[in-house]
């Protein structure tokens, strides 16, 4: 009988060791107090309880009933399992606080990656479409597109015929007080005229269109105000870079017959004087 006392005071001190490590883990919440409390009061007991027992276990040896130790330590054995249940109970309910409370951060930073990715913009510089005053244009275009809009060759050169695959060099367009030069194409079986041919390149410089009064724009790039930098952070790094004190440029290259230059004026603090756009692609 005394052997078997001082088994279960031994059990009751792991118990009271035990549930003080676990008040120590506890979720930083209302929840976790409350439990905390509860986990104390139980220690208590349990060591009030292995107190009584050690009185009870000295009193059989003096001759007191044994039947009545033996029910006391069925007592004490009957508390730690229903205080280790407890403690199971207060550690799952813990747990799934500091689940939850994680699972709702994750969802939070799910949300914001889905609002960022929703404000990004396309920046393909192989696009080939450019702006100026609101008309746009996507090269290869039909000249007829600019004719409607209040652009015309100048110098009759609409009237030249260019033949099968081949194209005009020193062809220029206007409309009011701008113009800008570009390369009429004829990528069909047969002989056609300039104003009857696809414009495969355009040459917009702001020498010829003022940039004070039109607004020149590529994708986000903007004629007369961008500058290098501003136009690699919109495209990426170029295929080639031309170093030039006076008028360095950039050029994007798809092949042979697709490409997209930059030229900026450092003289005038860097910005973009010029954009070269080509292609004699159709399709």
């Amino acid at each position: 009988m005394k052997n078997k006392g001082i088994a279960v005071i031994i059990a009751a001190a792991i118990l009271a060791s035990v549930l003080t490590g676990c008040s120590n883990n506890s979720v930083g919440t209302e929840s976790s107090t409350s439990s905390t409390q509860g986990i104390a009061e139980i220690t208590s007991k349990a060591e009030n309880q292995s107190g009584e027992l050690s009185s009870e276990v000295n009193n059989s040896e003096s001759g007191t009933s044994s039947q009545q130790a033996a029910e006391e330590t069925s007592k004490v054995e009957s508390q730690v399992s229903e205080s280790l249940a407890e403690t199971s109970q207060t550690q799952v309910s813990n747990n799934s606080v500091t689940s939850d409370v994680s699972d709702t951060e994750d969802s939070l930073v799910e949300e914001s990656s889905a609002e960022g990715n929703s404000q990004e913009v396309s920046t393909d510089v192989f696009s080939l479409e450019f702006t100026i005053d609101n008309e746009t244009y996507k090269l290869p275009f039909k000249y007829a597109d600019m004719e409607k809009n209040g652009w015309s060759y100048k110098n009759d050169a609409g009237e030249k015929t260019i033949k099968s695959h081949q194209y005009l060099i020193g062809t220029r367009v206007a409309k009011d007080d701008m113009s800008m030069s570009v390369q009429p194409i004829n990528l069909t079986d047969s002989e056609v005229t300039a104003k009857d041919a696809h414009i495969g390149e355009v040459v917009i410089d702001d020498y010829y269109i003022k940039t004070e009064s039109h607004e020149v724009k590529y994708g986000t790039v903007v004629l007369g105000k961008s500058t290098l930098d501003d136009v690699i952070a919109a495209f990426g790094e170029p295929s080639s870079t031309r170093e030039s004190e006076n008028h360095p440029s950039i050029t994007y290259k798809k092949d042979t017959y697709l490409n997209v230059k930059f030229t900026f004026d450092n003289t005038n603090g860097g910005i973009l004087n010029k954009i070269e756009i080509h292609n004699f692609n159709l399709n």
